[in-house]
């Protein structure tokens, strides 16, 4: 095909999808303003990715019209597409922003979403005042988007707009206006500690994770605040009246790693809401005092619990205290606790956690784990039944799993084996598949397959 800029146009209505791809993604790179008429008329185009490459050109030619056609794209059927419109808009910079502005007043929901994260990606504090409004909007997906766009802005003037949003009916709504907070910075720390003494719940819920930099329901974040006075306040919440509350605030503090919220935490281990959760941010911190109350709850001893377990858990709670204090211990990275974890490593369940706990504290748990490799009393596990780990086909045995999961702790570790290690100690046992089946090769309902004998002896009609 000729590389004339007529040809890329008669192209544009090609029946193929491929050929019209080509013909948008070459005049996007052009910019030619001659191609504007066509480009416009291609925004209408079956292929998605058609439309897509027809916006970045519209953005690289620029002016009233083509800025109009990439505001068609906010509404587009694909999100594909409407993400690279908001992009080459984006593009364009801030002398699209009076349009972007005018767009959050659209009657078309997707129109204003899309206005809104242009905004944010321009980063221009002009936007702040009508994102505030926004953030009124009737749908979620707008007041979303125009609260991550405050936060990218980071313009103080949003703080109140943003907490207020801590109210709004949706999750998701929330939690972006407490990251927004984290990204504003530490002007909004004196409003976030204020509404921890709000009488809603759910407003100081989110409030303590803003503090906490929790981004997600996980125990993950980014830590941005580590004044005193945070840790205190944070502290008091761990008291708080509401589960939630009391367990969040267990998170952020360790999230957040200050050593003085020690004492409170191991005070939190007695309260059977937020045990697990006290467990693993005693971890995070490290601090040794904790080490003692950590290991007793991997034991399953040394503390009563005064609170109910979570509620709505479906598996063991004592197993869920047990995976958080494995994961903790290795955290403190304390040379006490490896033969501990090295005989975890017997537990089927448990035995990964305290893989990655002894690989967290380095070097010093070469040695224990060589010597449990090689002691055949202290690595013995309960053998179970072959049919339990088998069944017409091959699996490790229980001490053959073992072996494998030393070993590859071990290699985590660096360590590589001695010549005097032979490869018979080091291969690992499989299940015989000739005992899967018991005596006489049948299976607990007799002969299969082409073996097998029908219920009952078939019917002929003649």
């Amino acid at each position: 095909m000729s590389n004339s800029v007529q040809d890329w146009i008669d192209a544009l209505e090609d029946a193929d999808d491929a050929t019209r791809e080509e013909a948008a993604k070459a005049l996007a790179e052009r910019g030619d303003p001659k191609t504007l008429e066509p480009l416009l008329n291609a925004l209408e185009d079956d292929y998605w990715s058609v439309r897509s490459h027809v916006g970045w050109a519209l953005a690289k030619i620029g002016g009233e019209k083509a800025v109009e056609g990439l505001i068609s794209l906010f509404n587009d059927s694909m999100m594909e597409v409407q993400a690279e419109a908001v992009k080459a808009m984006a593009s364009m910079g801030k002398s699209v922003i009076p349009q972007l502005l005018t767009c959050l007043k659209d009657k078309r929901w997707r129109v204003r979403e899309q206005a809104a994260k242009t905004l944010g990606e321009l980063r221009d504090p002009q936007a702040v005042q009508g994102l505030n409004l926004v953030c009124r909007d009737r749908d979620g997906a707008v007041k979303s988007a125009a609260a991550e766009a405050l936060g990218k802005i980071g313009d103080p003037k949003a703080i109140p707009t943003l907490i207020k949003l801590f109210k709004d009916t949706s999750k998701i709504v929330r939690e972006t206006a407490g990251t927004a907070l984290m990204y504003v910075g530490k002007e909004s720390v004196d409003a976030l500690l204020e509404s921890l003494k709000d009488p809603h719940f759910v407003v100081r819920c989110h409030a303590v994770r803003a503090l906490g930099g929790m981004t997600t329901d996980y125990q993950m974040g980014r830590v941005w605040v580590r004044e005193p006075r945070v840790v205190d306040a944070l502290i008091d919440m761990v008291k708080d009246p509401d589960r939630a509350v009391r367990e969040d605030a267990t998170i952020a503090l360790g999230n957040i790693g200050d050593a003085r919220a020690v004492d409170a935490l191991m005070e939190a281990m007695k309260d059977g809401t937020v045990k697990r959760h006290a467990i693993a941010s005693l971890g995070m911190i490290g601090d040794p005092r904790a080490y003692p109350p950590v290991l007793d709850a991997l034991k399953g001893k040394g503390i009563h619990q005064e609170g109910k377990p979570t509620p709505g858990c479906i598996i063991s709670e004592d197993l869920l205290i047990k995976e958080a204090a494995a994961t903790a211990l290795g955290h403190f990275r304390h040379p006490k606790v490896i033969p501990d974890l090295v005989l975890l490593l017997k537990d089927l369940v448990l035995r990964d956690y305290a893989a990655n706990s002894l690989v967290l504290i380095g070097d010093a748990a070469i040695e224990p784990l060589v010597w449990f490799f090689h002691d055949p009393d202290l690595s013995k596990v309960q053998q179970e039944s072959e049919r339990v780990l088998a069944f017409a086909t091959t699996r490790m045995t229980a001490g053959g799993a073992l072996k494998k999961t030393v070993l590859d702790t071990l290699d985590k570790l660096g360590w590589q084996p001695t010549e005097g290690i032979s490869k018979e100690t080091r291969e690992i046992e499989y299940t015989d598949t000739a005992n899967v089946l018991g005596e006489g090769g049948e299976g607990r309902f007799g002969k299969s397959g082409d073996f097998a004998m029908p219920a009952k002896p078939p019917k002929i009609e003649r």
